[in-house]
């Protein structure tokens, strides 16, 4: 596994007995390694997703899906490397040929989406994402092969749309999802699927491996995606009662604050200012715009951080 492999799955692995190599920065490296440790080990080497029967073994969630919801008309499938989507579409166009495959990836690792787009396969430099269990560096052009014969369309979402996600599926289903596995869900929150009104949609939710400390992260930016915090430098007049002013109007618009600093000595500060950085827990847009148009209208400068 990578490096950067989250630890609860690096446990979970181990708890079945397995020896855990940590080799390289992503996915694509840890692979070489691999591949090298097989033949110098006489290993035999499985591969994740370039595998006939791997991926027909991945083609069974399509038909558990169906064993569920007969009728579906669209399922929206995380793509990595691109295994499970080949043989997820390859079962659901057997099963099902008009419901519909659309496969998502982060704008972190978009080797498969630039390969979809372009009909060829592409690869990238590297890779930078949350969603770690899709980050796959290089295409395959046999997943590839697949995936252009039955897949409908292909979308990508960002950092903080998955993260929101995660977020959303907390909360609202109760369930813990790894940013691989929330990309559909992302996908679908902020509107990068044009389906008809009432449509029918499965969504692939692959795993929940997330360090406890990594998720406090995608906590936090979930909820600055989903306008429910934000973050405000505001410049303020260094005099008595300046700061009072500030929080009184946060206080009459009902702007909760959960972090505060104030900062009269930086060498950014025109003589007399001061910086305050707050950080506050908001009801959703309009209540954000509120609070701007509100600080516009008492005199206050200010930008807002991410």
């Amino acid at each position: 596994m990578p490096k950067s492999t989250p630890l609860t799955k690096v446990l979970g692995v181990k708890e079945f007995g397995a020896k855990v190599i940590l080799h390289g920065s992503n996915y694509d490296e840890a692979y070489a390694y691999a591949v090298t440790f097989g033949k110098e080990s006489n290993y035999t080497f499985v591969h994740p997703f370039t595998d006939d029967e791997v991926m027909s073994g991945q083609g069974t969630v399509a038909l558990e899906m169906f064993e569920e919801v007969n009728d579906l008309d669209a399922i929206v499938v995380p793509v990595g490397g691109g295994g499970l989507i080949s043989g997820m579409s390859v079962a659901t166009k057997a099963l099902r040929p008009g419901c519909k495959i659309i496969g998502i990836s982060s704008q972190g690792a978009p080797a498969m989406k630039k390969s979809y787009d372009a009909r060829t396969a592409i690869d990238t430099i590297s890779v930078r994402t949350i969603a770690d269990g899709i980050a796959v560096r290089d295409t395959s052009s046999i997943t590839l092969e697949y995936i252009l014969k039955y897949v409908d369309s292909f979308e990508t979402v960002c950092e903080d749309e998955i993260a929101a996600a995660i977020l959303f599926l907390l909360e609202k289903q109760k369930v813990l999802v790894e940013g691989a596995g929330a990309v559909g869900v992302a996908a679908l929150l902020h509107g990068k699927i044009d389906l008809p009104k009432g449509s029918k949609v499965g969504v692939v939710l692959s795993g929940g491996n997330i360090d406890v400390t990594m998720l406090s992260l995608i906590i936090e930016k979930g909820l600055m995606k989903s306008a429910r915090k934000m973050k405000l430098l505001v410049i303020l007049v260094d005099r008595p009662g300046a700061l009072q002013d500030f929080t009184g109007i946060l206080t009459n618009i009902g702007a909760n604050i959960v972090q505060i600093g104030y900062d009269r000595t930086s060498i950014d500060l025109e003589f007399g200012d001061a910086h305050v950085q707050v950080s506050l827990e908001t009801k959703g847009v309009e209540h954000q715009d509120m609070i701007r148009k509100k600080l516009r209208e008492g005199g206050f400068s200010f930008r807002e951080e991410h």
